[in-house]
């Protein structure tokens, strides 16, 4: 198990897609949307092809069941043998389904169906689990580190491809004459006669080359082409040296995508070690504490709004009663007194409310504003 835990992190495509792993599993379940079954299917098959590759060498496409017929032809072995049978079927038909969208990745790389994998993943969680702020979070993170993969990949291959030394072995270093092939002095009056035409033309084709990367990053070393020979005549003269700053520029660039991916991998894995978070608890724990605040918070606001609306009821009532009693002519004024003696009940709490909060304000010492009297 370790031995394929360090193998699965060896390149930077495997540890985004560790990275895109733990983030579905840290997505919150409140405020995301289940995606369609395509989608679903679409991710099993190229999570399956990276991990284990084609299909067709590991299990046979699933076939649906048939069925026997009943021997003592009783009519509820019947009702029950094709109630089975129907659910046979169906989980017939969601493995024939995963087979197939398994078998849509076939001829892939490991490589590439991981690829695939992250990018169909960040689409998809896009446009269905951007319902909370935690998840929009976790989605733009997991976005961050893939591009800086990505483009980090796309840019070295696209350095490999276009190199000058390669097209210069491509076009021109195939057919350069060998002057160790020729006689000694026809040898040294060809490479004078060069030189003579190289001094005397300035039209002659010049060839840069790069002296080292890990030695000058300026100096570059000059060699001329013989354009009817297509011959490397030599170097030039130490003279003739100059600096290149697109190469320089390059170079640069391609040193800051590198400390980008590091910094990005780092902070990949001071997250999972729960090294970012302002708390010792792990991203689920955090997760389950956000929603036992909401629902404790969701229970206090209706505890409050049935509190206010039952006093509100109860004070129409109490009113209307009142206005009741007038109207009919009674005596017994009882439940005015009462209503009298809870009022001025409520009127005296709130003044001792009014001053406490006065004095407690007035004790309370701010730089730059004078105390309340």
């Amino acid at each position: 198990m370790r031995a394929h835990g360090q193998s699965l992190t060896s390149s930077p495509t495997d540890r985004v897609f560790v990275h895109a792993l733990a983030t579905v599993r840290r997505l919150p379940r409140t405020g995301s949307s289940r995606p369609p079954p395509s989608a679903r299917l679409r991710l099993y098959g190229l999570y399956k092809q990276s991990m284990e590759g084609d299909v067709e060498s590991i299990l046979p496409r699933p076939t649906l069941p048939s069925v026997s017929p009943d021997p003592n032809n009783s009519k509820s072995n019947n009702v029950h043998r094709y109630a089975s049978r129907d659910l046979r079927v169906r989980e017939a038909e969601a493995e024939i389904e995963k087979w197939d969208a398994w078998h849509a990745c076939a001829g892939m790389s490991r490589t590439e169906a991981k690829r695939r994998y992250i990018s169909t993943l960040i689409e998809t969680m896009k446009e269905y689990a951007s319902g909370t702020q935690e998840s929009r979070e976790l989605v733009a993170e997991l976005e961050f580190v893939w591009n800086q993969i990505k483009s980090q990949s796309g840019s070295s291959e696209d350095e490999d491809a276009e190199s000058p030394t390669r097209r210069l072995e491509r076009a021109g270093l195939g057919q350069t004459t060998s002057f160790g092939s020729l006689p000694p002095g026809q040898s040294t009056r060809r490479e004078g006669e060069s030189l003579s035409r190289l001094n005397s033309d300035p039209s002659r084709l010049r060839v840069l080359s790069p002296v080292s990367q890990g030695g000058s990053d300026d100096i570059v070393e000059s060699e001329e082409v013989d354009p009817v020979t297509h011959a490397v005549i030599g170097p030039l003269p130490a003279s003739r040296q100059a600096t290149s700053d697109p190469d320089w520029r390059g170079r640069i660039e391609s040193h800051l995508k590198h400390l980008s991916t590091e910094v990005a991998a780092l902070r990949e894995q001071l997250s999972a070690n729960h090294l970012l978070s302002s708390s010792s608890f792990s991203p689920e724990e955090t997760s389950r504490r956000r929603r036992i605040f909401y629902r404790i918070s969701t229970w206090v606001k209706w505890l409050a709004w049935a509190l206010v609306r039952q006093i509100m009821i109860d004070a129409s009532l109490v009113f209307l009663f009142v206005i009741w009693a007038r109207w009919k002519g009674y005596k017994d004024r009882r439940v005015e007194d009462w209503v009298r003696r809870r009022w001025k009940d409520v009127t005296t709490v709130l003044a001792d409310m009014n001053r406490w909060l006065k004095g407690f304000v007035s004790s309370v010492r701010i730089p730059g504003v004078r105390n309340l009297s």
